[in-house]
């Protein structure tokens, strides 16, 4: 909001000299303003205080962190993984989303930061789960693929 009284409206304080802010305040650089004058201009203007910014409920704020382009792009490979029908897949993705970005809501259920050292287990484990899925994904392929040659003869 800009600034509307005294000088005019929508008067840029900044690009006014010191001396010429002075005269239009009708004050003083060395002994300022007079408690009665000050008790008048805070009557008449209020106090000079920015508005409080409105709060954001929990879902909202939850929701502005996923205003990043990897979060989108996680949420359509997930997505993409459902229309290919490999929902273990969708499901892991979308995890690894709710699951990186729900530490912002620690303050709304009174927990504390996993330290940093704890991180690289979690990230560990959260490999060792990916190859494991993975080397699962390899040997029913193979066995598939044995079972297919196996009928064929």
């Amino acid at each position: 909001m800009v600034a509307q009284n005294v000088i005019g409206e929508g008067a840029a304080w900044h690009s006014i000299a010191s001396d010429e802010v002075v005269g239009k305040l009708a004050t003083s650089l060395e002994s300022g303003l007079d408690s009665g004058e000050v008790s008048k201009r805070l009557t008449q203007y209020g106090p000079n205080r920015l508005p409080a910014p409105g709060k954001r409920g929990p879902l909202m704020r939850f929701l502005m962190q996923l205003n990043n382009i990897l979060i989108y792009v996680l949420l359509a490979a997930g997505l993409g993984k459902i229309f290919l029908g490999e929902f273990v897949d969708a499901g892991v993705i979308i995890g690894v989303v709710l699951i990186t970005y729900f530490p912002p809501m620690q303050d709304v259920f009174g927990v504390e930061a996993v330290p940093l050292s704890v991180w690289k287990w979690l990230l560990l484990g959260g490999v060792i789960l990916f190859l494991v899925v993975e080397l699962e994904k390899f040997i029913i392929r193979g066995l598939r693929a044995q079972h297919g040659n196996a009928s064929a003869a």
